[in-house]
């Protein structure tokens, strides 16, 4: 049964299952253009004003259609659907807007080849995500977000997707300022294990730098530690001295702020260096310890006793 957060509007109820993607049925491509055109279109349009249920439905029938038919569906017609998703996603109703994250999470997973987004379409999901992972959410929401991010950092697109999470860094919420980071960190890994290792000139450094200065000053551990690992694999794709020549040209940043996004990449490189030195000690020091004991264990082994044998 439908159940609202606090603050829901009050209606009728309706009984509705999300379901996960192996559930969905399959169904044909003809049927599907007809979901397409007769469920999801009317439903998910900006200026739709239908029952709620009317509108968990059609999420549901795209989700099949992206799973299943992603060729029923252009890159346009999407574009004219992400309000309709965002807005569920936002939704008071917990099912509902569980039900449009898991759609979000659809979405992504099909950018890899199948579609493709504006950068504001992604802006507008990545940000309902964020937003979905406050710590005064749900916490089904939070754990369907986080998923659906997860999903956004594998398949992309990624080079929208990292400035879009990035931006997020200044939210005046912790946890949401927090997974911006983090995320973000995470679609600059998946690039940097790609084929185009110089993906960092190709960024939006009007967006990712600004950001990226809220990131290493942000309150939360996990937040600044991602933010200076954005940092040093930007540094990495496009060289350290290009990666400061950017930073020293974004406008708005103070000579301060110039300072400590450099010294975010060479503080966090000598970091590395010297935990990799101490381990590497540690683990001499380890076998050394071993060899001893052993050499030890052999000097104190008892002598074999000698059995007198019979003379002649």
């Amino acid at each position: 049964e439908e159940k609202a957060m606090n603050g829901a509007p009050e209606g009728e109820l309706f009984e509705v299952t999300v379901l996960p993607r192996e559930d969905l049925g399959t169904g044909s491509s003809e049927s599907m253009r007809d979901e397409l055109a007769n469920v999801v279109v009317p439903a998910l349009a900006p200026q739709s004003d239908v029952a709620w249920n009317v509108v968990f439905d059609a999420l549901t029938a795209l989700r099949r259609i992206l799973v299943y038919h992603p060729d029923v569906v252009t890159s346009t017609a999407i574009e004219s659907l992400v309000p309709g998703i965002e807005k569920s996603i936002r939704s008071l109703r917990s099912v509902l807007a569980k039900n449009a994250i898991y759609c979000a999470e659809d979405l992504f997973l099909k950018c890899s080849a199948e579609l493709n987004l504006t950068q504001e379409s992604v802006d507008v999901l990545a940000f309902a995500l964020l937003d979905s992972c406050a710590s005064n959410m749900p916490k089904a929401l939070r754990a369907s977000a986080t998923t659906a991010l997860n999903q956004a950092v594998a398949t992309g697109p990624l080079m929208k997707l990292a400035p879009s999470l990035a931006s997020r860094a200044s939210h005046k919420n912790t946890d949401v300022a927090e997974y911006a980071m983090v995320y973000t960190e995470k679609a600059l890994a998946s690039l940097a294990g790609g084929s185009n290792t110089t993906f960092a000139k190709e960024l939006d450094l009007g967006r990712m730098i600004p950001a990226l200065s809220f990131g290493i000053n942000a309150k939360s551990a996990k937040a600044k530690k991602a933010a200076k690992g954005v940092c040093v694999l930007m540094a990495n794709s496009m060289s350290m001295a290009a990666y400061s020549d950017a930073v020293g040209a974004t406008a708005g940043l103070t000579p301060l702020q110039v300072e400590d996004l450099k010294k975010a990449v060479t503080e966090t490189e000598k970091k590395k260096t010297a935990d990799t030195k101490a381990a590497a000690d540690a683990e001499r020091k380890r076998r050394m310890k071993e060899i001893r004991a052993a050499a030890k264990a052999a000097q104190t082994q008892p002598e074999p006793l000698k059995v007198a044998g019979s003379e002649g």
